[in-house]
């Protein structure tokens, strides 16, 4: 009981230090207040700079795109811990201050990426409007069939597609024959078989 009375006489002695500290007229005191506070509090951790820095990310459906952050965390940030969010749903959590965002996991149209980082005691973001760049759709091709037998009495083989973006961007078609890019016509002998 006299141990625990004493360690309550010495906590009241360092909070009326404390305040003796505090309370000088000059503002003397203020200033190791401030010293001896910044001595017992974390230092923030913040997000200095980011990548990519466009104002509205597009992010392919088909492939990944890289986002990433630079905090003010000494000794290369350990301990740091990162999440990864779109929309405010959490994608992940990581000690890496970098993610590989794939189209394909998330809806076509503008959306908010995140990156989080916390300290245990401070937390800072930065978010990254995005736009999900969703694959053309073919709606028809001519021929329908997938192998087509070109006709020895017409030797004209026409090929046409119909496709549209769903952000409704300008799209552009190119064509290919056995593996070969094709710009302008092509004639192709009847005894050959092509697919």
């Amino acid at each position: 009981m006299k141990v625990l009375q004493r360690l309550c006489d010495l906590c009241l002695i360092g909070v009326f230090a404390l305040g003796i500290v505090g309370c000088n007229d000059s503002g003397e005191g203020f200033e190791a207040l401030e010293e001896a506070s910044a001595f017992l509090t974390a230092k923030n951790v913040e997000i200095v700079a980011w990548y990519p820095q466009d104002d509205v990310v597009v992010v392919p459906a088909v492939n990944m795109k890289t986002f990433g952050v630079t905090t003010n965390a000494e000794g290369g940030g350990s301990g740091l811990v990162f999440t990864y969010l779109v929309d405010g749903t959490a994608l992940a959590t990581g000690s890496e201050p970098f993610f590989n965002l794939t189209g394909s996991l998330l809806p076509g149209g503008a959306q908010i990426f995140t990156i989080q980082v916390t300290d245990g005691v401070v937390t800072d973001s930065h978010d990254f409007p995005i736009a999900v760049n969703q694959a053309p759709v073919f709606s028809a091709t001519t021929p329908s069939e997938k192998s087509v037998v070109a006709d020895c009495g017409n030797p004209l083989l026409i090929f046409t597609g119909t496709a549209s973006d769903p952000e409704g961007g300008e799209l552009t078609f190119e064509w290919t024959l056995n593996d070969g890019l094709l710009d302008e016509t092509v004639f192709v002998e009847t005894t050959e078989t092509q697919s």
